[in-house]
């Protein structure tokens, strides 16, 4: 599955009146002639197969969705994400870095709050926890600490419950004295989950 880029406009949705066919009966009836007219484009209803993941990450990586956007969209994100296989759908989109990029260049608290949550659902799947390590999400989430303490201490946590992590982080310096400053934090969940 390619990613495939969808154009956003007006309120974003999680459900569509107007789409009463799910869009992978259009694609198993197309020969028979059954035909739905798509629905709107600020509109995501979920798909069948390896398209709602994909689109969801071709908002969040859209430049020009909104804060409040991106957060419905975050949201959605996690109900997608409940099993492995839907993990796995993350690892073959163009967008895969999207994680990275959020934590890197959002200045809205509530969408690094959120991303760091993404984050860590996905940390509980093998390959996309050893994807995100590899490119850099350690680095990212610690360039983090002082606009979310809680939640990069959250993701730090998810991290280390692994037990091929915990060897590398710590072994990473700046992971282990960053811990052991957020175990002084003045933010509760900082504190905890350090």
């Amino acid at each position: 599955g390619n990613c495939i880029p969808v154009t956003m406009s007006g309120p974003l949705t999680s459900q569509s009146s107007l789409h009463l066919t799910s869009e992978f009966l259009e694609d198993l009836n197309s020969d028979l002639g059954i035909h739905k007219p798509p629905p709107p484009k600020d509109v995501i209803s979920p798909a069948f197969g390896q398209r709602y993941v994909p689109k969801l990450l071709r908002i969040l990586a859209t430049a020009e969705s909104s804060s409040e956007k991106k957060l419905k969209t975050l949201a959605l994100f996690l109900t997608a994400i409940v099993d492995d296989a839907r993990k796995a759908e993350v690892l073959q989109c163009e967008d895969r870095v999207v994680f990275l990029e959020l934590l890197t260049n959002a200045q809205d608290k509530e969408i690094k709050t959120a991303t760091c949550t993404a984050v860590k659902k996905l940390f509980e799947f093998t390959p996309t926890r050893e994807f995100l390590y590899d490119c850099g999400i350690a680095d990212v989430l610690l360039s983090n600490v002082e606009a979310v303490p809680g939640p990069v201490a959250e993701c730090f946590s998810g991290l280390a419950e692994k037990r091929d992590m915990v060897s590398k982080l710590l072994s990473d310096t700046k992971v282990a004295s960053t811990l052991c400053a957020l175990l002084r934090s003045e933010d509760l969940g900082a504190r905890e989950f350090s």
